[in-house]
């Protein structure tokens, strides 16, 4: 979405004069994450290691104006998990890969601001054995990693959270479009599957939108990978074109897999 167009001509002339290729179709990531549950119309928002990109996608094209990145990934949650363990074991050193392993463990969303506001006296202590013995103490902790996403200000950084910025990304798009971006809208990345997360979007989609709309949204229900429960709870305050796609993508919104696809957490938030 970001690749300037010369390192993409680099990769093209790469794979026909060294691979030997024959044939060569590049497209932008959030257009296939799309393609990959049958849409091309819908918003990515996909967590990287060091970014996250927000791209509304419209018949199939990338909106480039309305698209967002911000500075805040897996390895940014990672080494906070890292400060906050370390407040609260400082007798304890953690190995990083360590502290990763923990992340995807125990790091989870809590309901709503007011509800994190509170966990410094609700939580309940967990006890956790290293690989090498050591034990630590999980508290707090925990929640503070996953509403870094929702409040950027714990990680430093003077910006709004991850709703904010879908919906400020989708406002950006032509009025028509906007409420089925928002009922389209895909989750991209290992970090999606913390607890709670996926709620808070949807949640915090609605929110946003019923304080503020765009100009006539709703906020997704969530729903794993296709078909699930919808689960809700209270929100949370926050302070170009492409292409076309090919035929089997255009023909009612649907693609066939021939074989098992392996990638990242994606997850579809949809009515």
């Amino acid at each position: 979405l970001f690749t300037p167009k010369a390192l993409r001509e680099q990769l093209v002339q790469l794979m026909f004069e060294k691979f030997n290729v024959s044939g060569f179709y590049d497209s932008e990531q959030a257009v296939l994450s799309l393609y990959a549950v049958g849409r091309i119309s819908g918003c990515t928002v996909d967590i990287g290691h060091g970014k996250i990109d927000i791209a509304p996608v419209c018949e199939g094209a990338v909106q480039h104006v309305a698209s967002k990145r911000f500075e805040i990934g897996g390895t940014d949650l990672t080494n906070l998990f890292a400060q906050e363990l370390k407040k609260s074991n400082p007798s304890v050193n953690i190995d990083i890969s360590d502290v990763e392993r923990l992340k995807e463990q125990y790091a989870c969303c809590t309901e709503d601001q007011s509800a994190f506001e509170a966990i410094a006296s609700t939580c309940q202590p967990e006890t956790h054995t290293l690989p090498d013995g050591q034990v630590i103490t999980i508290e707090k902790e925990r929640y503070i990693v996953g509403e870094a996403l929702f409040q950027p200000s714990i990680l430093g950084l003077e910006d709004y959270g991850i709703v904010h910025q879908l919906i400020t990304s989708v406002s950006n798009v032509a009025s028509e479009y906007q409420k089925q971006l928002l009922e389209n809208t895909m989750l991209c990345g290992g970090t999606v599957s913390m607890t709670g997360f996926r709620r808070q979007v949807s949640e915090g989609s609605k929110s946003v939108c019923f304080s503020n709309p765009p100009n006539s949204c709703e906020g997704p229900g969530v729903h794993a990978g296709g078909p699930g429960a919808a689960l809700g709870v209270a929100g949370r305050r926050d302070p170009g074109q492409g292409g076309l796609p090919p035929e089997p993508a255009r023909h009612q919104g649907r693609l066939r897999r021939d074989g098992p696809v392996h990638r990242p957490q994606e997850v579809l938030l949809t009515d």
